[in-house]
This record gives C-alpha cells, sequence and structure tokens, in this order.
C-alpha cells in the first residue's frame, strides 16, 4: 500500500464517520429514510387537489448553455403548466406554457398515486453521494432527481425520486413529464 492510498483510505474513514455521526443532518442522513404519517381529509374539492412534480440539481450542467429545471403542476381542475426555469449561462426565461385536461384525467392520475403507494413511500429515494471538488474543498451532496408532490386540502406529502425509486413511481414521474413536456 503506498503513502497515496493510505490517506485516501484515512479521508474515507474520516467522510464516514463525520457523517455516521449520531444526530449528524446532512446528506448522509438523507440515505435513510422512512415513511411519515398522512392523513387524507374525508373529502376535497377538486380545486383543492394539486399534484406538482419538480426537478433539479446535482446534475452538474451549469456549465451548459441550454440547461434547466422545470415544475409541472396539475391541479385538479384540469390545469397544467410547465414553467421552465433556466441556470447556468444567463438565458432568458421562456413563458409559462398552459393546457387544459380534463379532470377527469386528474382522478385518474391521483388514483394511480395512491395505486402506488405514494401516502405510503419513504420520503426519499436518493441513495447515491456524490462528492464535488472545489480547489481544495469536497462538497457531499446527492445526485439530481424529481420532488413528486400530491396535495388534497390542507394534507401534503413530497416523496424525493432520486436513483432508485419504485417502478410505480417512477412510471408515474415520467408520465407527468410526458403530459406536460416542452
Amino acid at each position: 500500500m503506498n503513502a497515496g492510498s493510505v490517506r485516501i483510505s484515512f479521508f474515507a474513514a474520516v467522510v464516514m464517520l463525520y457523517f455516521s455521526a449520531p444526530g449528524r443532518a446532512g446528506p448522509a442522513a438523507a440515505q435513510t429514510s422512512s415513511p411519515r404519517r398522512v392523513e387524507l381529509p374525508e373529502a376535497a374539492k377538486l380545486s383543492d387537489v394539486e399534484i406538482q412534480w419538480q426537478n433539479g440539481g446535482g446534475d452538474g450542467c451549469a456549465s451548459v448553455a441550454g440547461c434547466s429545471h422545470y415544475t409541472i403542476t396539475v391541479r385538479g381542475d384540469g390545469f397544467v403548466e410547465l414553467e421552465e426555469l433556466p441556470w447556468g449561462p444567463t438565458r432568458p426565461k421562456p413563458p409559462v406554457r398552459r393546457r387544459s385536461i380534463e379532470p377527469e384525467q386528474v382522478v385518474e392520475l391521483v388514483n394511480e398515486l395512491f395505486k402506488a403507494r405514494f401516502l405510503e413511500a419513504l420520503d426519499r429515494y436518493d441513495n447515491v453521494l456524490v462528492v464535488i471538488r472545489k480547489e481544495d474543498v469536497l462538497t457531499f451532496g446527492i445526485r439530481g432527481g424529481v420532488n413528486l408532490t400530491l396535495r388534497i386540502g390542507s394534507m401534503a406529502k413530497t416523496v424525493r425520486l432520486g436513483e432508485n425509486p419504485p417502478v410505480e413511481l417512477r412510471a408515474f414521474s415520467e408520465r407527468i413529464w410526458r403530459m406536460a413536456s416542452p
């Protein structure tokens, strides 16, 4: 074993101890997650139902022209909105795109989330840490992903879909993207 590999092994051990320390709330804490209990209201108006899909963060494209994050909002009344949020080199923000779907399609989407056991899902499915070096400082984080939120009345649940979400939730996320994508 040479001096370089000893330094790397020591550094890795220090990082593991730092992030596994009791009470440490950081990126490693996001590696494990438990579902939070969510109570549905007995009833809700269509106007009180919303599904939101947001992507972004950690994909390393800040230096590439044309990089964007998106927010998609589907409301119970069938209103669908796609907002593009450019980042990286300065680009103008495009206008928000809007369209309508039948409210029955929103009901189908909510039922699809229930079938995928969204309310019982873990809060996060991030399992891949990344290290980003800026000169002599290392920053630890997680790769990009999608935040998927269901709001019904005052109840709201958000699940972070990172590298390994359940197949049903990944398929739902892709369906929302296809429904509203540019």
